[in-house]
């Protein structure tokens, strides 16, 4: 049987959410070697980063809208495959792992752009599935158009969550191929890094700076106050908080903000293995943050969470584990802040929340084998 090469589209290696999904894809796929090789576009990542995961690179190189690498398509594929590399030629299917970048919150080229190569692919007899991700909302007119036109083209799609499900089939109408799948990361386990010293009674902030510029001013405003509030009490109650940094180049400079802002010693941790970053959350007492993969690694691991976010995907993702109760706002008052706090720090509390979290963890976690299973029957793999 001839492999096939597989693209996976929509991940990155900066933001360690977007690389947790793309390592989870790779782990997945490692069984069927002998089937599939996968492979990134070429300019996503350094060559070793691509290299340590196996992945092939996607040669492009477009100049005055001409892609100047077409003359590889004239090179044996042999000769091309052992110098690890891959051609949009070579391609035979696309998995989608964006997580969430099809919505009205985002300009509305991330769906445009998408949805017209996919058509091109699905038209040239290529397979398209988008894993789980976060859908909407949509009321633009051009996104609207584009959403429809990338559901047309694809195979499978996945919605994390029902708010996203109804996004797409308030457009499309219901479809089969259009099915409902928690976020796939919860499959994959965590490692604490070696000589990695977690302080007992740990509790992890993972701030985010969507919370910024993608929230309502008010909200905005706010973040800062709210995350040093919780920092703050959860010191006073004998824990010890540190940040947890998922994206260098924005979260730093915000958990920089905040440290100054509590005017408390709080260390800040910057780790660039993601399955180090889940390790590290396995092992703490709770997670207070607004990072949505950083909180589907604690809830997967039965680690307790409180989180603030920006969008539909983590009021839906804290429903899926029974637990939206520990959902607050940056305008939350400081009673309500301290009263989601000691739900789970609290014994009894701890307790019945990590015994829930655990039964629902494996729940998701079968739903997400499933997906997996729909993945291969579509790609004809076993």
């Amino acid at each position: 049987m001839d492999k096939k090469t597989i693209e996976i589209t929509g991940t990155n290696f900066h933001n360690k959410g977007a690389e947790l999904m793309l390592q989870s894809v790779v782990k997945t796929f490692q069984p069927l070697h002998d089937q599939v090789r996968l492979a990134v576009h070429g300019y996503q990542g350094s060559y070793e980063q691509k290299a340590d995961l196996k992945l092939y690179s996607k040669a492009v190189y477009k100049r005055f809208r001409n892609n100047w690498l077409n003359i590889l398509n004239l090179v044996p594929e042999n000769f091309l495959l052992k110098q690890g590399l891959t051609t949009d030629k070579l391609i035979s299917a696309y998995l989608d792992a964006s997580g969430f970048a099809y919505t009205d919150q985002f300009p509305e080229s991330f769906t445009k752009n998408f949805a017209l190569k996919y058509q091109k692919e699905k038209k040239a007899g290529k397979k398209v599935i988008l894993l789980p991700q976060a859908f909407g909302p949509f009321t633009k007119q051009e996104t609207k158009k584009h959403l429809k036109i990338l559901v047309d083209s694809s195979d499978l799609v996945f919605a994390r969550d029902i708010v996203s499900y109804n996004n797409i089939i308030e457009l499309t109408g219901e479809q089969s191929k259009v099915k409902i799948a928690p976020d796939f990361t919860n499959l994959t386990e965590g490692l604490l890094p070696e000589n990695f010293n977690i302080q007992t009674k740990s509790i992890c902030i993972v701030p985010n700076q969507r919370m910024l510029d993608k929230t309502s001013k008010e909200e905005s405003k706010n973040y800062i106050k709210f995350i040093s509030t919780c920092i703050e009490l959860t010191i006073s109650k004998g824990y010890n908080p540190f940040f947890l940094v998922h994206e260098t180049s924005t979260d730093l400079a915000l958990a920089e903000k905040i440290k100054n802002a509590v005017k408390l010693e709080v260390e800040i941790v910057k780790e660039s293995n993601p399955i180090h970053i889940k390790g590290i959350i396995q092992n703490c007492d709770a997670v207070i943050g607004s990072r949505f993969h950083g909180l589907v690694a604690a809830l997967s691991q039965g680690v307790p969470a409180i989180a603030s976010g920006w969008s539909h995907k983590y009021n839906m993702l804290f429903k899926d584990y029974d637990c939206e109760e520990l959902i607050l706002t940056p305008s939350s008052s400081e009673q309500n802040i301290k009263e989601k706090i000691d739900l789970i720090t609290d014994k009894d509390h701890r307790e019945m929340l990590i015994k829930k979290l655990k039964q629902k963890s494996n729940e998701q976690k079968e739903l997400t084998r499933k997906m997996w299973q729909d993945v291969f029957n579509v790609l004809g793999v076993v």
